[in-house]
């Protein structure tokens, strides 16, 4: 992959590259003769691409999104097959749109969150609290936790759908069919809200990458932020990362990892970043988001 200028991710058999449109044509040729060793080496060990099950995503910036003389190819030749390019495809669960909004995926999470709670109401009252706690968890929270460091500064409006199904689920908890009142038996509950949420798995992610347990293309892409002179300053802070924005880029890449990440850990107070073990610290930052949310 990397001979003809591409990136391979093996978990999911994914090529990816970054291109301008007035160099698509260059790309395709690239893309055509990477698949082509590709479907070599898979005939080799009795394997099969399928170039009609392959999918296809170009995602535009937000400037190519919002200039209406910027238009990406409807099509791209895979392996002899024009093949449509996808408006959204799933990857590892999930759903990425082409201009990365979320929005499908949000949509998914919905979807899946209401059916779940359709059925937990029916068996409501064969329940004791403690019980729908637990089913809330089980059903709900994991899906609306999973994936959810992507959905870092999304649109609030998305936002707020997930946040209604949290609450949907905390009323299902207390058998109350009012709106009314969701803070206060949230804070009961001990739930940390679906935005607090999504910051904590960020925060997660960064005291792996601060300690060097997080994969190595998070480790090589975001360092620890080097002291401003020789000499010790009072601002020097050895437990922050390298921050990117502070350099003067672009603010529509303030949603990407190597920016959101180092943003949302040097905003934790010193004493959840300089906790002494991963237990500490995700103690420590659950409940500096609890009392903050």
């Amino acid at each position: 992959a990397e001979s003809h200028g591409m990136m391979l991710h093996l978990y999911d058999s994914q090529l990816y590259c970054s291109f301008k449109n007035e160099n698509f044509k260059q790309v395709e040729k690239k893309l055509e003769g990477c698949l082509i060793n590709i479907r070599a080496w898979m005939a080799e060990n009795l394997l099969k691409l399928n170039a009609g099950k392959t999918e296809v995503m170009i995602i535009r910036s937000k400037q190519e999104n919002a200039s209406k003389s910027a238009k990406s190819p409807s099509e791209v030749k895979i392996l002899d097959e024009l093949i449509e390019t996808a408006i959204f495809v799933r990857n590892l669960g999930v759903i990425f749109d082409d201009r990365l909004t979320m929005k499908n995926n949000v949509s998914h999470i919905v979807r899946g969150c209401m059916g779940y709670l359709n059925n937990l109401w029916r068996i409501g009252d064969k329940l004791d609290r403690n019980s729908k706690v637990k089913m809330v968890n089980m059903f709900i929270h994991s899906k609306l936790d999973f994936g959810n460091s992507l959905l870092y500064n999304i649109n609030a409006s998305y936002l707020d759908r997930l946040q209604k199904i949290q609450n949907l689920a905390v009323r299902y908890i207390f058998n109350r069919r009012q709106r009314r009142g969701v803070t206060a038996l949230r804070k009961k509950l001990h739930f940390v809200p679906v935005k607090e949420r999504i910051v904590y798995k960020v925060g997660f992610l960064m005291y792996n990458v601060a300690n060097g347990s997080a994969p190595k293309y998070l480790t090589d892409a975001i360092k620890r932020k080097a002291p401003k002179s020789v000499g010790p300053r009072i601002d020097d802070d050895v437990t922050q990362l390298e921050n990117k924005s502070d350099a003067g880029l672009d603010k529509n890449t303030d949603r990407e990892i190597t920016i959101a990440g180092p943003a949302t850990w040097n905003k934790l107070p010193r004493r959840i970043r300089e906790a002494e073990n991963v237990s500490q610290f995700k103690s420590f930052l659950n409940t500096h988001l609890f009392q903050i949310a």
